[in-house]
């Protein structure tokens, strides 16, 4: 921040806030040194380590996504022939349809989720809060305080309990409806949302599954239905908002150049691992509810995360400070399902990752 004593403003505090490494802060010639060596590092590896997801990291390099050739060459040849061919009849015709159907999906998902769109990084007023909300309760809930947080859980509950996109897509979709835009997620090739939480407020009304699993706290059946219609049936993984329907070679075509993997969805440990402990919660309180599809779900989700762990013991991140928090995550998940110190390598291996990047006092 501003009175931070090792970074500066570059912008005297106008506007969007860009910092960087005040080198004259009675700092050491070897704190420089170690500094000016890391940045070095990273410039060179950009392309070959795999850094953190979190975009934040991404944003400090220029081109964290470089284009492949094929992606240069193909854009170059769809302005130059592609287009010029597209507008002249007979295909003009074509493209006036295609823009009319991208229009409409553009239209329906302005409407469907209040103008806030997929995602936090769309629109500036979207946010976390439901995420936040729910990691916060358990925290609290974890040092068995809640005695001293009475009110404040309480006000935690209502704002999960209320923020349920059950209500709220009923609502929708009898607007659409009256619309006749139709109230069929296939049509707009979306996953069916009713009794999911979004990232944010029901406002979005883009369900995830890893915050689905968090606020697992009413209307347990349709979230357990929804969580359950979510898993990769191939290998046992959750993705994040909806089932992975396109092929992984899309890749190749993705034009954003600080974005990786934004083509198509992708399963992730940190969902799989909130899925399993959501649904062994559910199965604590309702006990014969689709036992066997969730038992089944669970035991292929830890199947899932197990394969993921890297051979020092971590996990990969895709949504925090990565190894430590998706780690954190996996563990979690396989003790839900039933995995213990003794009896799990990977719970294992894991431990020994941990205490070896721990901190004086802290991660």
């Amino acid at each position: 921040g501003e009175d931070d004593p090792w970074v500066k403003s570059v912008n005297n505090n106008v506007g969007r806030q860009y910092w960087e490494f005040d080198h004259n802060h009675n700092n050491t010639p070897q704190q420089i040194a170690q500094l000016e060596h890391h940045r070095h590092q990273f410039h060179l590896n950009r392309f070959h380590t795999k850094y953190s997801s979190d975009i934040p990291m991404r944003l400090q390099e220029d081109l964290y996504y470089p284009h492949p050739k094929i992606q240069d060459m193909l854009w170059g040849f769809l302005n130059k022939v592609g287009e010029p061919l597209l507008k002249s009849w007979p295909l003009s015709k074509l493209t006036q349809r295609a823009l009319h159907t991208v229009m409409q999906h553009i239209h329906h998902e302005d409407e469907d989720t209040n103008y806030v769109c997929a995602g936090p990084v769309n629109k500036y007023f979207n946010g976390s809060q439901l995420w936040d909300c729910a990691l916060a309760v358990q925290a609290i809930m974890a040092t068995h305080l809640e005695d001293e947080y009475t009110s404040m859980l309480k006000k935690a509950h209502y704002f999960i309990k209320t923020h349920n996109n059950l209500i709220f897509v009923l609502f929708l979709i009898m607007k659409i409806r009256s619309e006749n835009s139709g109230g069929n997620p296939s049509k707009w090739y979306r996953h069916i949302s009713k009794g999911g939480w979004a990232f944010s407020t029901p406002d979005n009304s883009w369900i995830v599954s890893d915050c689905t699993a968090e606020a697992l706290e009413d209307h347990l059946k349709d979230a357990v239905h929804i969580l359950l219609s979510l898993q990769d049936n191939n290998n046992g993984g959750f993705a994040s908002y909806e089932l992975i329907r396109s092929y992984s070679w899309l890749e190749m075509m993705n034009p954003s150049e600080i974005f990786e993997n934004i083509m198509i969805e992708h399963k992730y440990v940190e969902c799989t691992a909130s899925v399993i402990k959501g649904l062994k919660s559910f199965t604590e309180k309702y006990k014969k509810h689709k036992k066997k599809e969730i038992e089944e779900c669970i035991r292929k989700a830890a199947e899932f995360i197990e394969s993921k762990q890297e051979e020092d013991g971590s996990w990969y991140g895709s949504w925090g400070v990565c190894y430590t928090y998706a780690t954190y995550f996996a563990v979690k998940g396989l003790i839900a399902a039933g995995r213990t110190y003794q009896t799990s390598h990977s719970i294992r291996k894991a431990s020994t990752f941990l205490l070896s990047k721990q901190l004086p006092s802290s991660w």
